[in-house]
């Protein structure tokens, strides 16, 4: 999985063609978050987009966790729809992945996050990155 996704577009193909007769695993959606995270560009940051929408939330969860170690800016639109999680940790990892990003075009919804979030542990984390983010 990790190698068809570093083929890109045709590699990604043949994952989706896969996906059509069986259901991704929980492993499999490990690997496909984790090669994302190493190599993210517009279509493979799409492509887990498209399985995010229509996975579990413990799948959902899997991708939260493996895609924290990412750090490039080309990560702001799968970390945009974690942001919008029901899940408060997925919302907090989200942000630490944010922190970790140079150059990412997402502090003014972590700021937004840190006074309107209806969680206190989002409130409190994102103020937290803010925060880091000025020193």
């Amino acid at each position: 999985l990790k190698s068809l996704i570093y083929l890109g577009a045709t590699g990604i193909n043949s994952i989706k063609n896969y996906m059509k007769n069986n259901k991704l695993q929980d492993s499999d959606i490990y690997i496909i978050s984790e090669a994302v995270s190493a190599k993210p560009d517009n279509t493979n940051v799409e492509f887990l987009i498209s399985i995010y929408d229509d996975v579990t939330d413990k799948k959902k969860d899997i991708i939260a966790k493996k895609i924290i170690s990412g750090t490039s800016n080309k990560l702001d639109p799968i970390l945009n729809k974690l942001l919008k999680s029901e899940n408060q940790y997925i919302r907090v990892n989200a942000l630490k992945t944010i922190y970790n990003i140079k150059d990412s075009a997402l502090w003014n919804k972590v700021k937004e996050l840190s006074q309107n979030d209806p969680s206190a542990l989002v409130k409190k984390m994102a103020n937290y990155y803010l925060e880091l983010r000025k020193l």
